[in-house]
């Protein structure tokens, strides 16, 4: 019996720690994906940029400053570390927002290079280069015919350990050995048996511990976890590239959901059949002791009452004892399931709605909020206004549509609407009794963002002020 309860404990912390992997796993893949489309989203936006064209055209770095660019994405954005790359005709880097180093070719050093400067099309990758395990998006700039270059976004994992730190997960990302030799200007210097570091910020007990146990004490298993103390347990995830070769590794320490209420009901109830088979078999020694005796007592009803009803009594405790543990369990596993039902739409929203507002901050700061737009909103002919307005942005608002943007709209500082891009030709219409998000930017000149119910639709709203 006792080996029975272990084994029905071991099988219970098996499974919440195999849903907690699978759960981990799920989370880390969508976290990849959304980086993946932000950093594409960032790139496209980007290259729609004529002053990227000139630089290339005219080669005069003094046009373009991609730092200040960079650290305008860390100071709009959730991305703190967003690197920027131009790449000229030949494969050679013009310009980096990261480093002073100009002049170097990247066409025998990375393969997707020399793919974009013979397709020339938009690419995104996952890949390790000198520097790190990064995102990596590339656009084609043309100068109508004319192929100028690349304008290339590279993002990193920091972010994603962020989004992981608040779901309760500490992380390690790594990138394989495989890689060692290529990683010569490395950004955190760090490496544990090959495997370069790249975070920028490190949880000290789970570093320790891939030193102490070595990296591939982890990764050389088909093991989903690992149990590490009483309240934690360590993850793992790989991912490949398009050859099936490891690129990298994330490993955390997370807390585990074992409840140890359920390990207790498990207990008990092994301690309850314990009891009630040791009443029977007790009941049935007695009864066999003698059959010549228990006959006699059946046919003549003399049989001891009090030990029927004794045994009745009991059997009656022990199934109601038995059914209330059941429904203790089935009341927990009902709670457990609503509540990790509810994190997970929780996560999916929260998940869906930092993007949208990321890319919607993203247009506004790269496209809206720019030198051209502010002076032709300057000029005194609002019809003019909004003929150029529209040539302007047109473009920039068909790419939005590929991300799920779906209006771009400017309104008066009366709350009227002045330009709708689904709609051109209705404006002029007071917004104010239905769009609060207008009206709080007008009165307050400050940012907001939320779900909005309009005039016919609803949304997720994000309105901004520029002057």
């Amino acid at each position: 019996m006792y080996t029975l309860k272990e084994d029905a404990i071991q099988e219970y912390k098996e499974e919440q720690n195999t849903k907690l992997s699978q759960n981990f796993q799920t989370q880390l893949v969508a976290l990849i994906e959304e980086k993946e489309e932000a950093t594409l989203a960032m790139a496209v936006s980007l290259a729609q940029n004529d002053l990227f064209k000139e630089v290339l055209k005219t080669k005069d770095r003094s046009l373009l400053d991609l730092e200040s660019i960079s650290k305008n994405y860390s100071l709009s954005t959730v991305y703190k570390n967003v690197w920027i790359q131009l790449i000229d005709a030949k494969g050679t880097s013009f310009m980096r927002s990261w480093s002073d180093a100009r002049g170097d070719s990247l066409y025998d050093l990375r393969e997707d290079i020399r793919k974009m400067l013979q397709d020339k099309k938009v690419q995104s990758s996952l890949s390790v280069g000198r520097y790190t395990l990064s995102f990596k998006s590339m656009v084609p700039l043309f100068n109508g015919e004319e192929f100028l270059g690349i304008v290339e976004i590279i993002t990193h994992f920091n972010s994603i350990e962020k989004k992981l730190k608040k779901l309760g997960y500490d992380a390690v990302v790594l990138a394989d050995k495989s890689y060692e030799e290529k990683l010569t200007h490395t950004v955190t210097k760090h490496f544990i048996d090959g495997y370069y570091v790249t975070n920028f910020q490190l949880n000290h007990e789970l570093l320790d511990l891939l030193e102490t146990k070595g990296v591939e004490y982890f990764l050389d298993t088909e093991k989903l976890y690992f149990p590490h103390n009483a309240t934690h347990v360590v993850l793992k995830h790989s991912f490949y590239d398009t050859s099936h070769q490891p690129l990298g590794h994330v490993i955390v320490l997370a807390p585990h959901t074992i409840e140890l209420e359920n390990i207790d009901a498990i207990e008990m109830m092994y301690i309850l059949f314990a009891f009630i088979a040791f009443l029977f078999l007790s009941a049935l020694l007695y009864f066999s002791l003698d059959k010549d005796i228990l006959s006699r007592s059946v046919q003549s009803g003399t049989y001891d009452k009090r030990l029927i009803v004794i045994m009745l009594v009991v059997f009656t405790i022990f199934m109601s004892i038995t059914y209330l543990l059941l429904m203790m369990e089935k009341k927990q596993k009902t709670a457990q399931f609503l509540t990790q039902h509810t994190q997970k739409k929780e996560y999916d929203y929260q998940h869906v709605y930092k993007k949208y507002k990321d890319l919607a901050t993203l247009f506004f700061e790269t496209k809206i909020n720019a030198a051209e737009v502010k002076s032709i909103l300057l000029l005194s002919d609002k019809d003019l206004v909004r003929e150029k307005l529209y040539k302007h942005l047109q473009d920039s608002y068909r790419s939005a549509l590929k991300y799920n943007i779906k209006q771009l709209h400017f309104h008066t500082p009366s709350n009227q609407s002045f330009l709708r891009f689904h709609r051109p030709e209705k404006y002029g219409d007071d917004l104010s009794s239905f769009r609060q998000t207008v009206a709080y930017v007008n009165q307050f000149k400050e940012p907001i963002d939320g779900f909005e119910e309009g005039e016919n639709l609803q949304w997720v709203s994000f309105c901004f002020s520029t002057f």
